[in-house]
């Protein structure tokens, strides 16, 4: 594997090397004395040969001269030096690269664009936020490129006000293709914001941010939930039960996930926690044992142990595992559930063995196909003989 990559930087290198000469003579760049192109590449060569593509890349970027021509083949140096994780040396060579003064410019700004994604990926915050702060005065697309990286700066900070100013300015570029999901992205910065207020009482301002980061992304679904939240703790429940119905269009399951924190909400309104759980329940084969988990719950604390028993007894029975019976033990060995015991260890017994039919009895030793009768020929990988009983 490790030849196969240093061959691939090979490749890479003297393809680069050769485009960057190429242009380096074409633009008439003056060759300095003494350098000649055939003894780097057959050191770099070596180096590749022996396994020692750093070596190599610091050989080919001493190869090539700094101009117009050969900018590209610089900054795709660098570029591969920052994937390999060597982002000390693409920053060092990406500073020289702009203290050069062969450079437009427009070419200065693509040379600062990068630099940027290597100071974040080294975790040089600060430096990365104050070149992303000139690249907004950047020429044509590489503004829009400094905006992109200004969201993901500050979303790793967490700075999300000024991640929001980023992406309003990226959203009023014109000709951005993943506008979508830019918006996506601020309407969930309003969001962070918004938690922040609500965790403070500052509901007001909560409920602007939830505002605007609706108004820019209306299908947000953590908008919805989030507002549901804090109608809920301003005690409006008509409206909380609005958004929360609202968003059990978008995703059922997800609503489900975040009732635990609407247990006031719930108690006041029965009758909405049964409206959730029927429209949670029509997607029933979707559920994991999880979420069944946080349904009979549910069922448990509002509407009591018979209710939770009735569920869980019948649903098992049309998807049956071993959680579920392990919940239906635990059920008849608890009081509250003393009188059905011998009723519940049953249905575990029963649930216990369908969920074993379930399981694969035998797995392909090759890709890990998993079946439940002996083939000889694996499904999943086409290899003969593969097949063998599946480990306990």
């Amino acid at each position: 594997m490790e030849t196969f990559e240093a061959i691939a930087v090979f490749l890479f290198l003297l393809v680069a090397l050769a485009i960057g000469w190429h242009f380096g003579t074409r633009f008439g760049v003056p060759q300095p004395r003494g350098r000649k192109f055939q003894p780097d590449y057959f050191i770099g060569l070596n180096y590749l040969l022996n396994d020692e593509p750093d070596d190599a890349v610091d050989v080919f970027i001493e190869a090539l001269e700094v101009n117009a021509g050969t900018l590209e083949t610089h900054m795709a140096l660098a570029t591969l030096l920052r994937r390999r994780g060597k982002v000390d040396r693409a920053i060092s060579h990406l500073q020289g690269l702009l203290s050069s003064q062969s450079f437009t410019v427009r070419e200065l700004a693509a040379i600062k664009v990068q630099l940027v994604r290597s100071y974040i990926a080294a975790g040089l915050f600060d430096r990365a936020e104050r070149i992303v702060e000139e690249l907004r005065e950047a020429p044509g697309g590489l503004r829009e490129q400094g905006l992109a990286l200004a969201l993901t700066l500050f979303q790793t900070e967490k700075e999300w006000q000024k991640a929001i100013d980023s992406g309003l300015a990226l959203l009023s570029a014109p000709g951005l293709l993943n506008g979508e999901a830019v918006q996506l992205q601020v309407s969930h910065f309003y969001c962070e914001l918004a938690d922040e207020a609500q965790r403070e009482k500052r509901y007001e301002r909560a409920l602007d941010l939830l505002h605007k980061g609706g108004a820019i992304c209306p299908d947000n679904i953590r908008v919805l939930l989030q507002q549901a939240s804090l109608q809920a703790e301003m005690n409006h429940d008509e409206r909380a039960e609005e958004y929360l119905r609202h968003a059990l269009r978008l995703d059922a399951t997800l609503v489900l996930e975040k009732l635990a924190s609407l247990t006031g909400l719930l108690s006041r309104r029965p009758r909405l926690l049964e409206a959730i759980l029927q429209e949670v329940l029509r997607q029933e084969q979707n559920l994991d044992a999880r979420q069944v988990e946080l349904i009979a719950n549910l069922l448990d604390r509002y509407q009591g142990s018979e209710r939770e028993i009735g569920f869980l007894t019948a649903f098992a029975r049309r998807h049956p595992s071993q959680a579920l019976a392990l919940r239906l033990l635990r059920l008849a060995t608890s009081d509250l559930a003393a009188g059905q015991a011998p009723s519940l260890v049953n249905h575990a017994m029963s649930v216990l063995d369908d969920s074993q039919q379930e399981l694969a009895q035998f797995r392909c030793r090759s890709c890990g196909f998993q079946l439940r009768s002996m083939h000889w020929l694996c499904p999943g990988c086409g290899g003969w003989g593969t097949i063998a009983p599946a480990q306990p």
